[in-house]
This record gives C-alpha cells, sequence and structure tokens, in this order.
C-alpha cells in the first residue's frame, strides 16, 4: 500500500519475497514493480508557454484542471496582479480555466508559478506560466521603417489583409 505522501509521478522499484523453500533458488524471489502515481488534482499543461507577448496586449489561454472525484476551483493565485483568471463555480470532474495575461511595460523573461486551491481538503495544484515581454514598437519606428522601404503604412496594411 501506498502512502499518503508519495509525490506523483513514475516509480519503479524492486521488492524481494522470502519463502521457506528448501530450495536455495527459490527462497529469495525478485518482484519487479512499476506504475504511475497520478495526483487527485491535475493541470495540463504543467507548463504554459505564452511565448512573445507585447507589453499592454492582452493574451488568453485555457487550461485543464482534472480530478478523480467532482470538485469546485476555489481560488486560482500567482500573486501577479498582470493575471486573471475565470472558472466556474460548479463541482465538476473537469474545469477548464481561462487565464488572461496584460504584462506591464518590464520586458524580459516572466516565469510564475500558480496555485489552484479547491474545496477537496489538502488537494489542489500547480502548474507554471512563462513569456518573453517585449515592448510595443512605437508608431514613430513602424512608419519610419515602412517609409525608408518607399511604401506607406496603409499600402502594407492593405497588402497583409490582402493576402490574408
Amino acid at each position: 500500500r501506498l502512502k499518503d505522501d508519495v509525490p506523483a509521478g513514475y516509480f519503479k522499484d524492486q521488492l524481494t519475497v522470502v519463502t521457506n523453500d528448501q530450495r536455495a533458488e527459490s527462497q529469495r524471489i525478485p518482484l519487479y514493480v512499476e506504475g504511475r502515481i497520478v495526483p487527485e488534482i491535475s493541470v495540463t499543461p504543467e507548463l504554459l508557454v505564452l511565448g512573445d507577448v507585447v507589453a499592454g496586449e492582452s493574451i488568453t489561454r485555457k487550461i485543464v484542471v482534472r480530478g478523480k472525484k467532482p470538485f469546485r476551483i476555489v481560488e486560482v493565485n500567482c500573486g501577479n496582479d498582470c493575471f486573471s483568471f475565470k472558472t466556474k463555480d460548479q463541482p465538476n470532474v473537469v474545469h477548464l480555466v481561462e487565464l488572461t495575461y496584460v504584462p506591464r511595460a518590464n520586458s524580459g523573461e516572466v516565469k510564475v508559478p500558480v496555485q489552484i486551491t479547491t474545496d477537496r481538503p489538502n488537494r489542489g495544484a500547480t502548474f507554471m506560466v512563462s513569456a518573453t515581454v517585449s515592448e510595443p514598437a512605437s508608431a514613430e519606428s513602424r512608419v519610419e521603417s515602412n517609409d525608408e522601404s518607399g511604401v506607406s503604412a496603409e499600402t502594407a496594411q492593405l497588402t497583409d489583409t490582402a493576402s490574408r
């Protein structure tokens, strides 16, 4: 029997069964055991990669939270007010959580752990969100780059729209 505090994941081990058989080769029998411990509450993906995000622009993604029995999500918290989360209040075995990220002007790599608290005693889950935040391009630099090529911003936008 597994203890309650065994961490989730794969395990592989060997047990030795000792018998009272008189034959020496039958006194010790190796028994190979392997398996996967599934947590009561799990999150998919465990690492949510948002990719390149421009400061001030929002990006929204969904994660899946699964349980072995119906549960309610009580709280989703990461300690960063750039993130907001939408959940349903009804108990269910599977929940879709909508995550919206609106980064501030700080550019660079962002890695934030997110904690999900459920109504199940001592049962929750954690996942990571990562993104690369970049500064928004100024309007002047966009016009200058288009003017250098001899194409106006309006023509470039029409060409881009027509190609879609």
